[in-house]
């Protein structure tokens, strides 16, 4: 088992603390260890076998944090006051704390400032006083989570959806890269059977995934009526249009039910063939017949292979959204004004 690496410690203060002695920094050092900060301070050791200058060097330069406790006797010392009690290393600890903050361009998230027992903020060092200072004994949870990384109050960021029509039921790239290239149909003549309606395409790949992508957002019987399918008679009646789109305001309704959010202005994304055959108006004719019976009818893809059809019912879906209508009867605000060119290019 890989354990984490313990962050380093060094705490810098001054013997010189005459109400207070040192007592409370070896308990501060103590309690860090005993809650995994790897805390170091002098006392803890008799007599670097490297000395003390270059041991204190090493501790400042290598450990991940140092902790300055500006006490007022500190603060004398290292701007040039007292120097009794090894007030000269310290003052020499300060000035190394000074030049590192000062090369990093004043960077400087490894030396905290520490307030002693009822210390006071104008004992802070100049060089420190921008940076977040703790109180020994109120902040230390604070402190502890600071070294441990845990100080962020920032929530995680979530991922951004945007709810949108256009990204619905019909997406543009994988109905282009399946290849839609018509349509087939069952029907039961005996009109026992709820009719098949097949979309057809050229790539096996692309229209999985379509199919997948819608069954995804309305399930394997829309119920609640969010895709809509036309079998529009052309012009000249010899042929019709295949229009299959999505219904925003069931869309609309389903997403603030579930999300309480509000829909604006939609983009419709749908998709148009026109099929001419003079046998397709009679199964479009059947096709009505039948399904003013069920009020619905499954909807399945379809592979061409060798002049042969492949059909995967496993995506198979219901659909409860199915109209029948002539392309006269198609005005400007019609759902399928897209089989319309001449009213589009007029509006």
């Amino acid at each position: 088992m890989i354990q984490e690496k313990s962050p380093t410690v060094f705490i810098s203060y001054s013997w010189a603390e005459q109400e207070y002695g040192c007592k409370w920094v070896e308990n501060l050092a103590n309690r860090l260890r005993s809650d995994g900060i790897d805390a170091d301070i002098d006392m803890y050791h008799e007599s670097p076998a490297e000395g003390w200058t270059t041991w204190i060097v090493n501790k400042i330069k290598h450990s991940d944090y140092v902790l300055v406790v500006c006490s007022e006797s500190y603060y004398n010392v290292v701007n040039g006051g007292q120097t009794i009690d090894s007030g000269l290393g310290r003052r020499f600890e300060g000035k190394i704390i000074q030049k590192q903050i000062y090369d990093n361009g004043c960077i400087n998230d490894k030396f905290i400032p520490i307030l002693p027992p009822n210390g006071s903020h104008k004992h802070i060092l100049e060089v420190l006083s921008d940076y977040t200072t703790y109180k020994v004994y109120d902040d230390y949870d604070r402190l502890l989570k600071r070294l441990k990384g845990e100080n962020s109050h920032m929530p995680p960021l979530g991922k951004k959806e945007i709810k949108t029509m256009f990204t619905g039921l019909i997406d543009p790239i994988l109905w282009t890269e399946a290849k839609w290239l018509g349509m087939s149909f069952v029907i039961d003549r005996r009109l026992s059977e709820m009719p098949i309606v097949r979309f057809v395409f050229d790539n096996p790949y692309g229209a999985q995934k379509v199919f997948e992508h819608i069954i995804t957002n309305i399930g394997k019987d829309d119920s609640l009526r969010q895709l809509g399918i036309s079998f529009i008679a052309n012009k000249d009646n010899t042929g019709y249009y295949t229009h299959i789109y999505p219904l925003h305001q069931n869309i609309a309704s389903k997403i603030e039910e579930r999300d309480s959010v509000l829909i604006g202005k939609s983009i419709t994304v749908s998709r148009v063939r026109e099929n001419i055959s003079q046998d397709g108006i009679k199964n479009i004719e059947a096709l009505k017949n039948n399904y003013r019976i069920f009020n619905a009818c499954y909807v399945e893809p379809a592979i061409l292979v060798n002049g042969k059809l492949q059909v995967a019912e496993q995506l198979r879906f219901i659909c409860r959204n199915v109209i029948f209508k002539n392309y006269n009867d198609i005005t400007a605000d019609d759902i399928d004004i897209a089989v319309r060119y001449d009213l589009i290019h007029n509006s």
